[in-house]
């Protein structure tokens, strides 16, 4: 009876020990999957031709880890998806403020438009404005999430906008990691030479002169722009267009090997875990 106590013990024990470090391991999500057109009538007589759309993938964590930290990471995703004034709402309040502000902003500027068109007798342009956010789990577990927020703006004639963030939390603290963060100090000449020889590497480029030739004018700001995502794989930096690359290259993504980087890590990181 008492090896039996004894055993049962350390099976509770063991049971305790393992979940106690699942806690922090991983988060749940859910999503919010939000689509919602604007076409408003100017006058009883005159209708605008053009229209509001709005289109919403979000990704939010629900549960899982610490509380606090849950909480904590809940907001930062709010703040960066839209701004620090949602940062208190819940992810649906959020995403319905968010378009009830946008569509009031398009409602404003096609009766401004509509009254300069109608003093200066010209006819009505046609006003189309779309706003797309889609968001995808990269990496989460060990400790880490990995998340990937990508938002694009066309609003009228003008050019699409396009622009990718990567966010990469320590799920322990909550806390949003930076490069020095993981990285040991003067880290930053090594891991742009990485980011140039990759990109050549990637593209075929047999030197920098024939990488700037083919579109990478701002080759100067290949450099760590904090904008970065961890997985078991290495590090991948993002690049927006015209931060790099004229825009018609669109986004530059660089994948930096753990094996190639090894060396600038710091061996005590919330990463190093990924590493191993």
């Amino acid at each position: 009876m008492k090896r039996l106590v004894v055993s049962l013990l350390t099976v509770f024990a063991a049971v305790m020990f393992f979940n106690s470090c699942k806690k922090n391991t991983f988060l749940e999500f859910q999503k919010v999957d939000y689509t919602r057109i604007l076409r408003p009538t100017l006058t009883n007589d005159s209708s605008n031709k053009g229209y509001c759309k709005v289109d919403i993938q979000f990704l939010y964590p629900s549960a899982g880890g610490d509380e606090q930290v849950l909480k904590k990471i809940q907001q930062q995703l709010i703040t960066y998806a839209f701004d620090s004034s949602y940062a208190n709402y819940d992810a649906k309040t959020a995403v319905n403020k968010f378009t009830k502000v946008t569509f009031d902003a398009y409602t404003k500027s096609i009766v401004a438009n509509a009254k300069k068109n109608s003093i200066l007798n010209q006819i009505n342009e046609v006003n189309n404005e779309e706003w797309t956010m889609n968001t995808v789990i990269l990496y989460n577990d060990l400790g880490i999430l990995s998340y990937e927020l990508s938002r694009s703006s066309q609003i009228g004639k003008l050019q699409k906008k396009d622009n990718t963030q990567y966010l990469v939390f320590d799920l322990k603290t909550g806390k949003k990691l930076r490069q020095e963060d993981i990285f040991e100090e003067g880290f930053e000449p090594k891991i742009s030479d990485l980011l140039k020889k990759q990109i050549m590497k990637d593209n075929g480029f047999e030197s920098e002169e024939q990488m700037i030739n083919n579109g990478y004018f701002f080759a100067q700001n290949i450099v760590p722009n904090e904008n970065f995502n961890v997985t078991e794989e290495g590090i991948s930096f993002i690049f927006n267009p015209d931060e790099i690359a004229v825009y018609s290259i669109g986004q530059t993504e660089v994948l930096i090997p753990f094996k190639k980087i090894r060396s600038c890590l710091k061996k005590d990181s919330p990463i190093a875990k990924l590493i191993k």
